[in-house]
């Protein structure tokens, strides 16, 4: 049994070694920013943001991610910001008089995607799972 276990991993490890090796050098990885906006969603933040970049990783994208926060009153921030030290993530609270779509007209960044966490049906759309 360890043995056919051993050899199937051992297999899949080389076949990524090898679509790694003969990748084309002339090919352009595609960098994607996403803005999450979030208002009391500890309970789905952390599973978005390591599903996100572990996609990202796994499909060859580039990810940036900018989480803005709504005034949530959970853990929702603190999640967040202990992310932040692992992954490419820039966190930023939203103040009642201003709104997020200045902040994200304001960016001049390709392929920025946004995406409210408490609605799930759009991670669906996101180009990562193309």
């Amino acid at each position: 049994m360890w043995t056919g276990l051993m050899l199937f991993v051992g297999s899949y490890i080389f076949c990524v070694c090898m679509l790694h090796a003969f990748k084309r050098p002339n090919e352009e990885v595609r960098s994607y920013h996403l803005l999450l906006v979030t208002k009391d969603n500890q309970l789905h933040i952390e599973w978005y943001i390591r599903s996100l970049f572990f996609l990202a990783r796994f499909s060859g994208k580039s990810l940036s991610v900018s989480v803005i926060d709504e005034g949530s009153t959970d853990d929702t921030l603190r999640i967040a910001e202990k992310l932040s030290r692992s992954y490419e993530l820039k966190i930023r609270t939203v103040m009642p008089e201003s709104s997020w779509e200045e902040w994200a007209s304001s960016t001049e960044r390709d392929n920025l995607m946004v995406m409210h966490v408490s609605n799930q049906k759009q991670l669906v759309k996101l180009p990562l799972f193309e």
